[in-house]
């Protein structure tokens, strides 16, 4: 004689399939959330290289008629040449977490950044980036007098 599946085997084992699929679903979801915040946290850094890179090219292309001034506490970088350019600044703006850089007009330079910092000690331009509890630091020895 043929038999049948009851309700408690048919209710048992869709509620086993449940439980599969459950879990799978955790996992799969957790692995997006996971993939997303590492795209970000590369996506940040990527930006934060770029503007140390483009930060440090600036402060390099100045020559001895040039002059290079820190404001604000090292969260402004103002960089004067004297060829009648416009004096190029490069900022950091807390509240918005971002580095801008303004020559003729106001570019976002990076974002994300936690902190901004720079000194200039003699001919020594050490400028500090922070984000996410990691530090990224470049240091340039100028090759003028800087006119502190």
């Amino acid at each position: 004689m043929s038999r049948g599946f009851t309700l408690i085997e048919v209710i048992l084992s869709l509620a086993l399939i449940s439980m599969v699929l459950m879990i799978a679903f955790y996992f799969s979801s957790y692995s997006y959330d996971y993939y997303t915040r590492m795209i970000n946290d590369l996506d940040i850094q990527q930006n934060v290289r770029y503007a140390m890179h483009k930060i440090v090219s600036e402060v390099k292309k100045v020559n001895d008629r040039g002059k290079i001034v820190i404001e604000n506490g090292g969260r402004k970088i103002n960089i004067m040449e004297s060829n009648f350019t416009a004096p190029l600044d490069i900022y950091y703006i807390p509240e918005t977490k971002t580095i801008y850089m303004y020559s003729s007009a106001q570019n976002d330079l990076a974002y994300g950044i936690d902190d901004f910092n720079a000194r200039l000690e003699g001919d020594l331009l050490t400028i500090s980036i922070k984000v996410k509890k990691k530090v990224l630091s470049a240091s340039v020895k100028l090759m003028y007098n800087s006119g502190d």
